[in-house]
């Protein structure tokens, strides 16, 4: 079994860090082993004392010496070390295989070994070298944040003690915050330190290449995926600002869930529970717990954990989620495509509600359910036979549903992205008149592009693996019911978009996210123009303009660089949903002080 670097170093003091016995007179101090505590610091590796002694005695000696601050959790009187050690280690939150205890008393480094069998023991001859040790190399922590981190951890514990036994009373006075750092990619090498070496608090425990080159290749590469979210865990108390102490990456999956790809955190703030508020603000998400782990996040039993705030990052003292920018926006409806997938875990996170309506896969093909005749022939509503004649196509009656009608009175957001638009084939049922767009990629052999004309697609042309497939019978119902209309013309998309903002809600305002004018070439990667999706970006900001109430994003102005466009017509970066959501933020934000300005309406009742 490999021994664990070292990342706490508990000294005895007599005949250890100084020669002689403090309490029989004249002791030799070791300016020597001064320094080493304190290069020790500089490393971010941490030092203790567990030494039979006088307190106050030996806490004067220190501080004139000017070393006492450097050492945290300092247990210090005339009981047995072993209980001692043990509690010093609970407290300073760490596993016994990666604190050091150093005595020159071989019956108390007996002890320490038989109350912590994993502890590191070593006797005063070893001091020397400590700093040549290559389990102590530590890392630079020049400005000793980590030691101030423990001092603050150090004083929260002392104040827990001594409130005695109602710890969630305790955590109730501390202000706990915790805000999220979406900008993963900003700290990169702390994301990284959190993944591969946290253990008691890591549920997921995946870990990245030991190389730190390759290990940030691969966490950048997972990050860059437009469905992947995550955020690095910052915690603050009225002791001090913990610094980033957990990380979570997840997934949203298309057809719906989410689930989490690591999950780990640091011990610093073992107790508050941070790991688990937070899963629960998450939504409880999928997660495959490995190993053994100090919190049990799947416990549903427990009182709810109201001692924590989540905050703004620039904002110590930000308040609760629901009362931030949008704390008074009773929901926001998301109802797009991918896009929206990508952009809901953000809204999660800060908003009261979030509905999140956007195209999915069903058996393998693409239910596009952001087109705006999907949007208006759910807010209009179906007949029977409707939902009939599309049921025969592979739709379902849940498909022309949402949420945008559900609205209680209350400020609302709509999020809108119809990024299928200008791609999708529409047809039309010749009976009823009614349209729909539809697409059976990747069904259909030598397919290529969701315009095409399948009413004479029959059996023939369906790929081997979908021959046993819903879609067989849908494109014969297709050639026998359905007219073939290319891409919807512009006056229908401009009536159905504007029948659809004539539904906003009076207290509501509403954004649309214009789709990619660009893409990656599919042969050569190169950028190239979408004529079709700036003609239609061009078509919604003419249909926007008299919409006091309704804002167009460009996509492009939330693009940096190049790398901020992934694969595909519609992918982008994840920071590129990130920098949407931001902005859409600081409008709602905006919004709301401009209504909290205007003058109120004064209500007479009349008898």
């Amino acid at each position: 079994m490999s021994v664990e670097p070292v990342r706490l170093v508990i000294w005895d003091l007599d005949e250890t860090f100084w020669k002689g016995t403090l309490t029989e007179g004249g002791i030799e101090y070791s300016e020597a082993n001064h320094q080493t505590v304190i290069e020790l610091a500089r490393r971010g590796i941490m030092s203790s004392i567990c030494s039979r002694n006088d307190r106050d005695t030996v806490e004067k000696l220190l501080r004139e010496k000017g070393i006492w601050d450097y050492f945290i959790f300092p247990s210090i009187d005339w009981s047995a070390k072993g209980p001692r050690l043990k509690a010093l280690v609970e407290a300073v939150q760490l596993r016994a295989p990666t604190v050091l205890f150093i005595d020159d008393n071989p019956m108390n480094l007996g002890e320490a070994a038989h109350f912590l069998p994993d502890l590191q023991v070593a006797d005063e001859k070893s001091v020397p070298d400590l700093l040549a040790n290559p389990l102590l190399r530590g890392k630079d922590d020049s400005g000793l944040t980590r030691l101030k981190q423990y001092k603050l951890l150090e004083e929260r514990h002392a104040d827990q003690t001594n409130a005695g036994g109602n710890t969630d009373e305790f955590l109730r006075t501390s202000n706990i915050r915790v805000f999220i750092d979406h900008d993963i990619e900003g700290n990169l090498d702390r994301a990284i330190e959190l993944i591969n070496r946290t253990n008691q608090l890591n549920f997921t425990k995946k870990r990245l290449p030991e190389d730190p080159k390759a290990a940030r290749t691969v966490l950048a590469a997972l990050l860059a995926k437009p469905t992947v979210h995550g955020g690095l865990v910052r915690v603050c108390d009225r002791y001090g600002d913990y610094g980033y102490v957990g990380i979570y990456i997840g997934r949203k999956a298309i057809i719906g869930g989410s689930s989490l790809l690591h999950y780990c955190f640091s011990c610093r703030t073992l107790g508050m529970l941070v790991e688990k508020w937070l899963y629960e603000q998450l939504g409880r998400p999928d997660i495959e717990i490995v190993g053994e782990v100090l919190t049990d996040i799947m416990d549903t039993s427990s009182a709810p954990i109201d001692w924590i705030r989540l905050g703004e990052l620039n904002d110590a003292d930000a308040p609760t989620k629901g009362n931030g920018a949008m704390h008074d926006v009773a929901r926001i409806v998301m109802r797009g495509g991918c896009e929206m997938l990508a952009m809901s875990h953000y809204f999660e996170l800060a908003a009261r509600s979030v509905a999140e309506e956007s195209a999915f896969n069903r058996d393998g093909i693409q239910i596009r359910i952001e087109h705006s005749l999907f949007v208006r022939h759910a807010l209009d509503g179906l007949s029977k036979e409707a939902l009939e004649a599309f049921g025969r196509l592979g739709y379902r009656p849940e498909d022309f549903q949402t949420k945008l009608v559900a609205g209680s009175g209350e400020p609302e957001v709509w999020m809108l992205g119809f990024w299928g638009e200008p791609d999708l084939a529409v047809y039309r049922h010749r009976e009823l008149g009614l349209r729909i767009p539809f697409s059976a990629l990747p069904a259909v052999k030598g397919a290529t592009r969701n315009a095409e004309d399948l009413t004479q697609a029959g059996r023939d042309r369906v790929e081997p693996a979908f021959q046993d497939h819903w879609i067989v019978s849908a494109l014969e119902t297709l050639k026998a019911e359905y007219e073939y209309e290319g891409r919807l013309a512009p006056e229908l998309c401009r009536e159905n978009i504007e029948s659809i903002l004539d539904q906003l809600p009076e207290n509501a305002i509403a954004f649309v996210l214009g789709t990619l004018e660009t893409r990656r070439h599919p042969r050569h990667d190169q950028l190239v123009p979408v004529k079709s999706h700036i003609v239609f970006n061009n078509l919604c900001r003419e249909i926007l303009a008299p919409y006091d109430r309704v804002f167009f994003l460009n996509a492009a102005d939330f693009i940096l660089d190049e790398d901020d466009i992934g694969p595909g017509m519609n992918h982008l970066h994840r920071k590129v949903y990130f920098r949407i959501y931001e902005h859409v933020t600081r409008q709602i934000a905006e919004w709301r002080a401009q209504q909290a300005a205007a003058p109120q309406k004064l209500e007479v009742a009349v008898s």
